[in-house]
């Protein structure tokens, strides 16, 4: 996979940019992101110029603070320069005639109130090499710390209260988490899985819904430990559904 390098502005880019580079590195590209890559005293002239050199692709955030920054107006001009391919994410608060000439018969994508939906982080890696056959998931661990190893997440469960003393509550609980994770897991013509929730009576609830319902082969993305004891969720390593169904449909 090629290098891929985010500009910004800082003053109303960054919790963005961020998102993307956390998403786009668990994809297994990588990202060049100027805090993640360059170290105090470094020329930072020659480190983006350079960055530039070994960069696929260029996705610029087009705020209303980028519009007047001449850090990003340089970058986008020395990605053009080297015939980079720039894939600009509008704000809503930028008009199409506010975009500089150059960038507007390229790739552009909206965001609303500063975030990514869902459907366009979608579009974006589909854009991106080789991103078409990346397996999507829906995260419903609540683990912020977790390791993503070639897998797009495209949503996340926030933490679940749930009285774990009261069956009813659970089966509640359950259908929400079910009901929120169903957009992305009936996504068509992609590998699509989940990451189940860490809470046991919970994960059975949800994982009874998945089984239950007909799906072209949900995968169940389990979380492990590695060597070092981060916690990690890897392409490689799932349960698929459909087996799991047709082994308890066969054995009935």
């Amino acid at each position: 996979m090629s290098q891929i390098f985010i500009s910004y502005a800082h003053k109303d880019g960054t919790e963005l940019a961020e998102f993307l580079y956390q998403r786009l590195t668990g994809c297994g590209y990588e990202v060049f992101k100027d805090n993640h890559n360059l170290k105090p005293g470094d020329p930072v002239t020659r480190a983006i110029s350079d960055a530039l050199d070994g960069t696929g692709d260029f996705i610029v955030l087009m705020t209303r603070a980028a519009l007047d920054s001449a850090w990003v107006k340089d970058e986008v001009d020395m990605a053009m320069t080297v015939r980079r391919r720039v894939i600009s994410i509008v704000a809503e608060d930028v008009r199409n005639d506010e975009i500089p000439l150059q960038q507007r018969k390229l790739l552009y994508l909206g965001m609303k109130e500063g975030k990514l939906d869902w459907k366009d982080l979608d579009r974006l890696v589909d854009t991106l090499d080789g991103g078409e056959n990346i397996p999507r998931i829906y995260n419903m661990s609540n683990r912020d710390d977790a390791k993503i190893i070639g897998l797009l997440v495209l949503g996340a469960s926030g933490k679940v209260d749930v009285k774990l003393d009261d069956p009813k509550d659970i089966v509640k609980k359950a259908k929400k988490v079910w009901e929120d994770a169903l957009p992305i897991l009936k996504h068509e013509a992609k590998t699509v899985g989940f990451v189940p929730t860490g809470l046991a009576p919970l994960a059975c609830a949800v994982l009874a819904l998945m089984v239950g319902a007909p799906n072209r082969g949900l995968r169940m993305y389990y979380p492990y430990s590695n060597p070092d004891g981060k916690f990690c969720v890897s392409a490689d390593k799932f349960i698929n559904l459909k087996e799991l169904r047709e082994f308890a449909q066969t054995e009935g």
